[in-house]
């Protein structure tokens, strides 16, 4: 955790991203405002969107000038035959928007969605940073969202020192798009850079303002128009790593093609929809690819690569899994096992109008778990990787099966996205965000001493932080804890030595179990310290307790039962010499001894490499960003 001396911020996307360079791959997006377990955000399509306008000039173009820029980019995405978003020109606003006045509009709540032109780039410099205006076209944002999860109100800002690029009305176009509630999605081809869509992060020479098919089909899955499924179909189903338990994070695309004379299938160019699969985060790896136009479709999954994060992210997911090749549908022959299932066989399917193919399930080619490096020897400090169990072993957590957690270096683990964030380890980053199990959320540095290892017993499996330090610029003491998850969903905390301290906020840790996006996100603190022996039952309500000046738990168990009938053994940690001999259930035995005789220069096999990504060309070019949508504010906690 952060101390009274400061601590260097990790990279943002307002720095990263103004030399933001990228690979040759397929990416996508989808809907931009997703909650989790199925809700996501837009805008309300039963009355008009009115905009209003700022009243000054955008660099070298008039008032008027960049007005008519901006209804010509409104109607390039209200025109789309299969959608239905009515959206009205609403005024100016009541004065010239500068970098004395704009932050009302980008912090506070109004009506409707404002357009700030930013005359001389300054705006844009006072967000991003020195030197954003030479990078940066414009940024935007909803802004805030109802109980209902419809956006109230919203902005973009128009960088005035490049309006008179050729960049420019792409530029606009793909703000708009932000506003209008579409993320980002790449389906970039580095030989045909026309195809480029609208709402690829990178804007390239080539590329039109007009929306391609996959901003069409995303547009319209956000705003229907009520008889756009008679004229196009779908294609939906499920996508599983090899152990076949639900996969996200991963892309799926569907690939228009034709048959050439000689009866072979060549792809038509340009004509693609893609899908990160459980773009909702509901934990089951489901896909659509939605408002297909009728015709035959290759459909694969490929991997999520590292490149885009933060303000330029794609898709929900702060996660990248980088080990299967792509993997074509193969109809009956889906595998995780390479001997039955090539991934470089396609199966084509024909999608009519008004056809929704169903059950299209894909398995990704993965290398078995263990396989690899250990992933845990590259936590650094924020950091998180993703780790898939070993054995055939799967965690049920919130009426989901999962067969990988990612393992934050901050003292916990987190289902379907990872936390690498500095920001305060609160009960705010506890209980909101991805499902949590957190037997230590502070800030914690393993790339300065200790390490994060594993331990496998009957039926469980453990994470042990041994020996980690608390982030500081000089030498601390290490922290040595662990959590172990067991089939049947019990939860179990192990302490050692705790030696955190206080966060200059009075915060020193936080200690439970949340359910994230599948349940509550809010909910009274448990005092665990009253009643360490008590078992702990996991539900929808999150279970945590924040620490201020002392941790009270070192040398305890704590233990969370994954429903009524489970039976722990939480309490007073035995002695080092019982804990040898052997106490409790599951792997508990083995990480005691761990714990105890500091046993972490011989630490069991590691599980799953996620491996590096070998990125061949790239391009550097203009940034369209999106606003830190940690800034995006709610009203109140949904219940929805």
């Amino acid at each position: 955790m952060s101390k009274p001396f400061p601590k260097a911020p990790a990279l943002s996307w307002m720095s990263a991203f103004f030399w933001l360079f990228f690979a040759a791959s397929v990416f996508a997006g989808g809907p931009l405002g997703v909650i989790g377990n199925g809700r996501f955000e837009r805008w309300d399509s039963q009355s008009p969107l009115r905009y209003r306008v700022d009243p000054g000039p955008l660099g070298a173009f008039t008032n008027e000038q960049a007005r008519a820029m901006v209804a010509q980019a409104f109607a390039r995405w209200t025109s789309i035959e299969t959608s239905s978003l009515p959206v009205e020109y609403a005024g100016l606003l009541g004065q010239d928007i500068t970098v004395a006045n704009y932050r009302p509009y980008l912090y506070e709540p109004y009506s409707g969605m404002v357009i700030i032109f930013d005359h001389d780039g300054s705006i844009v410099e006072d967000v991003k940073g020195l030197g954003a205006k030479n990078s940066v076209l414009g940024f935007a944002s909803p802004l805030f969202a109802d109980e209902n999860g419809f956006y109230t109100c919203g902005f973009i800002v128009l960088n005035g020192t490049k309006a008179s690029s050729a960049a420019f009305a792409q530029t606009i176009t793909h703000e708009i798009g932000h506003m209008l509630g579409l993320d980002h999605t790449p389906l970039y081809n580095s030989n045909r850079r026309q195809d480029t869509p609208v709402m690829y992060p990178i804007y390239y020479t080539e590329a039109t303002p007009d929306p391609k098919p996959d901003d069409r089909a995303w547009f319209s899955w956000l705003y229907p128009d009520q008889n756009s499924n008679a004229t196009t179909g779908r294609i939906t189903g499920g996508t599983f790593r090899r152990s076949l338990l639900p996969f996200h994070g991963a892309v799926v695309v569907a690939q228009k093609v034709e048959e050439d004379i000689n009866g072979n299938w060549q792809i038509i160019h340009g004509h693609r929809v893609a899908c990160i699969a459980d773009f909702l985060k509901q934990g089951f790896g489901r896909y659509e690819l939605p408002f297909l136009e009728p015709g035959h479709y290759e459909v694969y999954m490929e991997t999520l690569g590292t490149t885009f994060y933060g303000g330029s992210s794609i898709g929900p997911f702060n996660l990248w899994f980088m080990d299967f090749p792509r993997d074509y549908y193969n109809a009956q022959n889906e595998s995780g096992d390479p001997a039955v299932d090539d991934p470089t066989q396609k199966v084509i399917l024909l999608v009519e109008a008004g056809d929704n193919r169903q059950d299209i399930n894909l398995v990704s080619n993965n290398p078995p778990p263990g396989t690899g490096p250990d992933p845990l020897s590259d936590l650094t400090d924020d950091d998180s990787v993703i780790y898939e169990f070993p054995g055939g072993f799967s965690f049920p957590f919130q009426g989901r099966e999962f067969g990988y957690c990612m393992v934050n270096s901050d003292g916990n683990l987190t289902f379907l996205d990872a936390d690498r964030a500095s920001a305060a380890r609160d009960a705010a980053r506890m209980i909101e965000g991805p499902p949590r199990i957190a037997p230590l959320l502070t800030d914690l540095n393993p790339a300065a001493a200790g390490s994060v290892i594993t331990s496998a017993g009957p039926g469980s499996f453990s994470f042990i932080w041994s020996g980690v330090p608390e982030y500081s610029p000089t030498p601390v003491r290490g922290n040595t804890f662990a959590v172990t998850l067991y089939a049947s969903g019990d939860v179990a905390f192990d302490y050692t030595s705790v030696t955190v301290t206080p966060d200059p906020d009075g915060i020193l840790a936080v200690v439970g179990v949340a359910p994230g996006y599948f349940g509550q996100q809010s909910g009274p603190q448990t005092q665990f310290t009253q009643d360490p022996y008590k078992t702990y039952v996991i539900g929808d309500e999150p279970l945590y307790q924040v620490f201020a000046q002392d941790f009270g738990l070192a040398g305890y168990r704590l233990f969370f039962g994954a429903d009524e009938d489970s039976q722990g053994d939480g309490g007073k940690l035995p002695l080092p010499a019982q804990a040898a001999a052997g106490s409790g259930s599951g792997g508990a035995c083995f990480i005691r001894s761990i714990l105890h005789q500091g046993q972490k220069d011989n630490p069991p096999a590691p599980g799953s490499a996620e491996n590096s990504a070998i990125f061949s060309e790239w391009y550097a070019s203009f940034i369209f960003n999106l606003f830190a949508l940690s800034r995006i504010k709610k009203y109140p906690k949904r219940s929805f």
